[in-house]
């Protein structure tokens, strides 16, 4: 009975975590009408994955007819995750489980999962440290924000179950490498590593990671010791060994293995070959450092194959050049701008982040460190076990540097920091109990550090609960929405499930993940990667960017495009898209902004406009379906929606007779699904002859459903003079022509 009370503070502290990643996110995620809006892009893309393998059920697809129209897209990711959650969606379809209740199950996956999170870090904290700095450290990362964050309710992504994956690594890396650590604990530890590039293949970092920390564990310890380590190497060879044969075994069965590609998306091969060259690395150390009486003809034979190996497709694949180009997508610069902010380091997004995301911990981090090594290295704290413990001190410090360099692995190095955190505090604790060896002092320690550790966390969180529900209607609650009314006035097409799709709609990159999942239509531009798919990239960037709605109407008709889903360009886009189709980024100045059609469409809504006293003349085959609530600002009072929804119309054609060279102008008012009133116009110059043609989007009667209703019958100015005309539906939908007859 004792034993078990000594586990209720742990199982408290995770159920605490638990509540606070439901808690922190529940009104973001679940809406007034009881129904979810998931948490981001990411989410759209992994649920649809989901779906997409229970009706495939047990094969993984990657390809899906829904991406990269009119071709099948091709989806790099790793299939693990996506596979445990189409696993449930098919044990959900066997009990007749609905939509609603399916997609509430996997906003839960990813708060139950951080349980093992926080049971980990308790665990690798007491091995450590001891049971009071593990509970310290469970805690701290129960209430860290960037783990709480991306393992929160409504957040259905791999990067929890990632993160998990390399703590579980590194904890048996230590188990391993502990005195008494067998062979056989080294070997399950490498097909670990393999087994883990299954739910990412950023686990290849990871792996770089390892042989990065052995190298230094290696000259510290022959700088401190004036040897080299022998029984790390050959624990070290076996971890590489297994990792390298587990991660050729395990990229089999992904359709890349043989693409010969290094990056993070897709798992080929050639990751194989990061563990391969530490076990060259550890297997040189060994060879070089052995006792004479040890027999080396085995290890020769394993490093020349090894080294042949790295010839072989450095020859045959050019793996100096992948490397490289993986290391150059990695870091940001050539990436897509999907992932730039993924790329960018934590301090480009300010000091301030950097301490909400990691507390004030992160500040006196690098000279914790510097005293732990010291003392791991003279044996003066960890004993028997320095060995084990310095090497995975090495190998936490390089991921948290890698978290604070790169914004996608700060997930990771956040249970890193709550371990070394644990480890501080328990620390400090300890030292002030045995200078005063009073109970008062040391509670009071016990309350100062944990304050100047958590405050700011639990202040950040307080923060973010206040203003989550502002910061998410802004972007995912109207692209859900968005999606939602797409499929509900949209046609069925072939293929919801397989086959070929009948059209596209024509959507920037992240608003494709809602629209694949929520309205089941297919997508033109790819939101899984601009390097993917760039011809179409380039097309959307041609239409964004033109200041020609003839051309952009070109682009529409070549992918079959019905629909049209736009938001705002950021700066990162604006400049992507300019470089991508070598326009002038000179194209920002204001005067010219306005006339592209990513603004034209958001100001004006398609309409003509006037601007340096010129008319423009319409888009008018496009008219507005749906706009969202929240708004972008334009200048100083100067509001308009965020998201909008075109379908594009064959549109009804005026003809008609005026005075040569005059100009021709349509306009109508209408009210839009959250009451904006704009008004649509397009104009037209009769020519020499004083014939002119004028088309236009929209009509006069419209059914109840029709969210965006006139409030006026057509208005023709032609010679001065104003004529009304009716126009119907199936006129506009038909394309019908109209003769103007004057009086």
């Amino acid at each position: 009975m004792k034993n078990k009370l000594k586990l209720l503070p742990l199982i408290i502290i995770a159920l605490f975590g638990v509540y606070l990643r439901f808690d922190i996110n529940y009104d973001n995620i679940v809406t007034d009408e009881e129904t979810i809006v998931f948490h981001g892009p990411d989410s759209y893309y992994h649920a649809r994955r989901a779906e997409w393998i229970s009706h495939n059920y047990p094969s993984i697809p990657y390809e899906d007819p829904y991406v990269y129209f009119p071709d099948k897209g091709i989806i790099h990711w790793p299939g693990g995750y996506d596979f445990i959650l189409g696993s449930i969606f098919k044990c959900l379809d066997l009990l007749n489980i609905g939509q609603s209740s399916r997609e509430w199950i996997i906003c839960c996956f990813n708060p139950l999962f951080s349980i093992f999170n926080i049971l980990l870090v308790f665990a690798l904290t007491r091995r450590l440290a001891g049971s009071f700095s593990a509970h310290l450290a469970a805690l701290f990362l129960a209430i860290s924000p960037t783990h709480l964050f991306g393992s929160a309710f409504g957040n259905v992504d791999h990067h929890n179950m990632v993160s998990f994956a390399a703590l579980l690594i590194a904890y048996f890396t230590l188990r391993s490498l502990e005195r008494g650590g067998s062979r056989r604990l080294c070997r399950f530890t490498g097909i670990l590593i393999g087994f883990s590039h299954l739910f990412h293949s950023i686990i290849g970092v990871t792996c770089g990671i390892m042989i990065a920390s052995f190298i230094i564990f290696q000259f510290i310890s022959g700088v401190y010791r004036n040897r080299f380590d022998l029984e790390t190497g050959k624990k070290f060879s076996d971890i590489f060994l297994f990792a390298a044969i587990s991660t050729f075994i395990f990229s089999m069965t992904s359709p890349f293995a043989r693409t010969f590609a290094l990056s993070i998306e897709q798992l080929s091969i050639l990751h194989a070959i990061i563990p391969l060259t530490g076990f060259i690395i550890s297997n040189i150390i060994i060879l070089c450092i052995r006792p004479a009486h040890e027999p080396t003809r085995p290890r020769l034979i394993f490093l020349i194959l090894s080294v042949s190996t790295l010839i072989f497709f450095e020859i045959t694949s050019g793996l100096s050049g992948m490397l490289i180009e993986g290391l150059r997508h990695t870091s940001g610069p050539a990436m897509s701008v999907t992932l730039a902010a993924d790329s960018k380091s934590m301090m480009h997004f300010g000091l301030r982040f950097l301490v909400k995301s990691f507390s004030f911990f992160i500040f006196i981090f690098p000279f914790y460190i510097c005293y732990c090594i010291y003392l791991a290295t003279k044996g003066k704290k960890y004993g028997k076990h320095s060995r084990a413990y310095s090497v995975f001190m090495l190998f936490s410090i390089l991921t948290i540097l890698s978290g604070i360099l790169k914004y996608s692995f700060a997930g990771t190095a956040s249970q890193f920091i709550a371990i070394f955190a644990g480890i501080f505090a328990g620390d400090i604790i300890d030292q002030v109990y045995k200078i005063t060896k009073t109970r008062r002092f040391k509670k009071a320690a016990i309350i100062g550090v944990f304050t100047l550790l958590s405050i700011p966390m639990v202040y950040n969180l307080t923060k973010q609960r206040a203003n989550g529900k502002a910061l998410h209607t802004v972007y995912r609650f109207d692209a859900d929405l968005l999606a939602r009314h797409l499929k509900k006035i949209s046609p069925e097409t072939s293929g919801i499930y397989g086959g070929k799709p009948d059209y596209s709609v024509f959507a920037n990159r992240d608003l494709g993940h809602a629209i694949i999942y929520r309205a089941e239509r297919p997508v033109v531009v790819s939101p899984f990667g601009e390097f993917y798919c760039i011809d179409h990239t380039r097309d959307y960037a041609r239409f964004a960017l033109s200041t020609d709605p003839d051309q952009a109407k070109q682009i529409l008709q070549k992918y079959s495009s019905k629909y049209l889903a736009t938001r705002p360009l950021s700066t990162a886009e604006f400049f992507f898209y300019s470089r991508l189709i070598n326009r002038d980024p000179d194209l920002r100045r204001p005067q010219t902004l306005t006339k592209i059609m990513n603004s034209r469409l958001l100001r004006f809504t398609g309409s003509a406009f006037e601007s340096d006293n010129k008319l423009y003349k319409a888009a008018p085959y496009l008219r507005l379906e749906y706009e969202s609530r929240s708004v972008m600002t334009a200048g100083k009072d100067v509001y308009y929606p965020r998201h909008k929804l075109f379908q594009v119309v064959p549109g009804i054609t005026f003809r008609g007779s005026a005075k040569p060279n005059s100009m021709v102008r349509a306009a109508i008012d209408l009210r839009t699904n959250i009451g904006r009133e704009f008004g649509f116009s397009n104009i037209a110059h009769a020519d020499a002859q004083g014939n002119w043609e004028l088309n236009f989007p929209y009509s006069t009667e419209v059914s109840e459903e029709t969210l965006v209703k006139p409030l006026n019958d057509i208005l023709l100015e032609i010679n001065e003079k104003k004529y009304f005309v009716k126009i119907t539906e199936k006129q506009v939908l038909d394309g019908f022509i109209m003769n103007i007859a004057l009086d």
